[in-house]
């Protein structure tokens, strides 16, 4: 039995309104997934299936196929989704659609935190040609640090302030100092833009599982989001709602900044960095040009190919909730977006295209079509 089943039923179940309520509908999927996990322990063989054909109905079997019951759930309710799009003719209609979602996906992330002092310091500096890398540490949440390298123009003062860009690392155990993500920050400050590249939660300088010897405990990146999203399930939370608050108080760094245009915000980051940037530009106003990168297609094609993936990129009950891939650029339009998607990526180049078309229509509809592309 594939380990998407977990994932999907995470994706579709219905979830309580008071938060006690709330936090017990995620009671609930954690028990699911350890269920899940002692029947793939003891795996459905063959000769399981035809003794169960001995005494039931092939209507009956379809009927016990968990994966295939939800995934079934999962489509009517994005078909739902798709209805609901279509009625969306004017401003008015599209703006309580976005602020809908907005609270929504709020509400299936568990709230968010009132901000705290950020505590930032520089400790190091590695001085360049054209700009200057410091190595920065804050507080997203209280004791709670963030780390980061910045990437700032030599050009940039007070009295010139220049534009700022959060720049979210994927998977890669390196994190910030990921060949790309160095990349990124340089190619950013050479061309006039301070860049903030900050570890997430599990990567980089951000371990939050050691062995006794105060190494890594493991290899894989998306094994400790796994985990803290399992526990993150029994406080009414996931790791999503973390690594959402840290992408908002990098900005909230950025724009604490005297050399940052505050109202010149930018976000971009591939694969699990264009799932932060997706989320972060979805519902932080201050985000004024976006660019996620490998990640965006659509849950229908996701649940088709590969099947929904880690923790953070599940959010609890939002497909019954009717939030799929592109209301991530819905809920910012008409922002200016740029969808960045590859042919041979994890995530189907098919449901990007599909994701571009419905936000190119709601752009259109706002009479700003030329402010979302896909490249």
């Amino acid at each position: 039995m594939s380990s998407k089943m977990s994932r999907v039923s995470f994706l579709v179940n219905k979830k309580n309104r008071g938060p006690v309520l709330h936090s017990l509908g995620r009671l609930v999927v954690c028990r699911l997934f350890v269920v899940l996990f002692l029947v793939i322990q003891f795996e459905w063989t063959t000769i399981w299936a035809q003794e169960i054909s001995s005494f039931l109905s092939a209507a009956d079997i379809e009927k016990v196929d968990v994966y295939q019951n939800l995934q079934k759930q999962a489509y009517d309710s994005l078909d739902q989704r798709l209805i609901q799009l279509a009625g969306l003719k004017d401003q008015d209609a599209i703006g309580k659609y976005q602020e809908n979602h907005r609270k929504q996906m709020i509400e299936s992330l568990g709230g968010l935190p009132d901000p705290t002092p950020l505590h930032s310091r520089v400790v190091g500096v590695i001085d360049l040609k054209e700009y200057r890398i410091e190595k920065v540490i804050f507080d997203s949440r209280p004791r709670h640090r963030i780390t980061a390298n910045f990437y700032l123009p030599k050009v940039a003062t007070a009295e010139a302030p220049v534009p700022g860009i959060a720049v979210s690392s994927g998977h890669s155990r390196t994190a910030k100092t990921a060949e790309y993500n160095q990349r990124f920050g340089a190619m950013f400050a050479t061309h006039g833009m301070a860049a903030l590249v900050f570890d997430p939660i599990g990567q980089g300088e951000r371990s939050q599982i050691l062995t006794a010897d105060g190494e890594v405990a493991f290899s894989g990146t998306t094994t400790e989001h796994l985990l803290m999203g399992i526990g993150s399930i029994l406080v009414g939370r996931s790791t999503a709602t973390y690594r959402i608050w840290d992408g908002m108080r990098a900005i909230d760094y950025l724009v604490s900044r005297p050399e940052i245009q505050s109202d010149k915000v930018g976000y971009t980051g591939c694969s699990g960095g264009g799932t932060l940037t997706s989320y972060v530009m979805a519902l932080d106003p201050r985000v004024k040009c976006a660019a996620p990168a490998c990640y965006l297609t659509t849950f229908r094609r996701l649940i088709e190919t590969i099947g929904p993936q880690d923790a953070e990129q599940n959010l609890f009950g939002q497909l019954i909730n009717g939030l799929d891939q592109p209301d991530y650029v819905l809920m910012r339009a008409p922002s200016p977006t740029l969808i960045s998607s590859t042919t041979e990526d994890f995530f189907d180049i098919d449901g990007s295209w599909i994701n571009f078309r419905q936000a190119k229509q709601i752009y259109g509809r706002l009479g700003y079509s030329e402010r979302v592309d896909l490249v």
